[in-house]
C-alpha cells in the first residue's frame, strides 16, 4: 500500500495563481501607439484653431478704421509730391443743412464738395420726415468712397433752423461741437445750405491751412 504523503510531495507546483496575484499587485500599463497619435492630432488641431482666431482678429482690427490710402499723410506726400515746399492742404468741417425735399440737393452738394481730408455733417430740419433722413443715411452708406473714408455723418436728432432768428447760430455751434467730437483735426468750419454749389473744387486751390477761401454759388 502506497503512502499518500509520499505521492503528494512528488507532485509539481502550480504557478498560475501566484502569477495572477503578482500582476494584480504591480500593474504596469503601457501606452499604445493609438494614444500618441490621438494626442498629436489634438495638439495639431488646437494650434490650427488658435492660428485661425488670431488671423481673423488681426484682419478685423485692420479694417475697423478708415482706408489709409484715402488720406494724404506725410508719408504719402513724400512719395507722391515732387515739391517738398508744397503746403499741406487744409482739412475742412462741413455742415450741409436742408429742409423737406432737400435730400437730393444735399447729396449733390456733398459730391461736389467732397474731399477725403474733410468731415461732413448732413442735417435735415424737423420739417423733413424721418424717411428722408433714413434715405439720406442709406445713400451715404451705399457709396463706396464715403463708406471707406467714414467721414460723412447724418444727424439723427435734428435742430430747427429758422433763417431769420438765432436758431442758425445755435445750429452752427452745435454742429461744430459734434464735428469736433467726430474728428478734432480739421482747420476750418464751413456751413452751407442745400441751395449752395461750389464754383471751385478744393484740389483746384493751392491753399494751406492758414489761408482758406472758397467760392459758393447760392441758387
Amino acid at each position: 500500500m502506497q503512502n499518500p504523503s509520499s505521492s503528494s510531495s512528488s507532485s509539481p507546483p502550480i504557478p498560475l495563481l501566484s502569477g495572477v496575484l503578482n500582476n494584480l499587485r504591480d500593474p504596469k500599463p503601457k501606452p499604445s501607439f493609438l494614444l500618441y497619435t490621438f494626442l498629436f492630432i489634438s495638439l495639431l488641431s488646437l494650434a490650427l484653431i488658435l492660428s485661425l482666431i488670431l488671423s481673423s482678429s488681426s484682419s478685423s482690427t485692420s479694417h475697423s478704421g478708415p482706408d489709409p490710402f484715402l488720406y494724404p499723410t506725410r508719408t504719402h506726400r513724400i512719395v507722391y509730391d515732387t515739391h517738398k515746399s508744397t503746403p499741406s492742404p487744409p482739412s475742412l468741417a462741413y455742415l450741409i443743412s436742408g429742409s423737406r425735399g432737400h435730400s437730393a440737393r444735399i447729396l449733390r452738394l456733398l459730391h461736389a464738395a467732397y474731399h477725403p481730408l474733410n468731415t461732413y455733417l448732413l442735417h435735415l430740419d424737423p420739417s423733413a420726415p424721418h424717411a428722408d433722413r433714413r434715405r439720406l443715411a442709406l445713400a451715404v452708406q451705399a457709396h463706396p468712397v464715403f463708406k471707406a473714408a467714414r467721414n460723412v455723418h447724418v444727424v439723427g436728432n435734428p435742430d430747427f433752423a429758422y433763417p431769420r432768428g438765432s436758431s442758425p447760430l445755435s445750429l452752427n455751434l452745435r454742429a461744430a461741437s459734434v464735428l469736433l467730437r467726430l474728428s478734432p483735426h480739421w482747420d476750418w468750419f464751413v456751413s452751407l445750405t442745400a441751395d449752395a454749389y461750389p464754383l471751385v473744387t478744393q484740389d483746384g486751390m493751392p491753399l494751406d491751412r492758414f489761408f482758406f477761401f472758397f467760392l459758393f454759388l447760392e441758387e
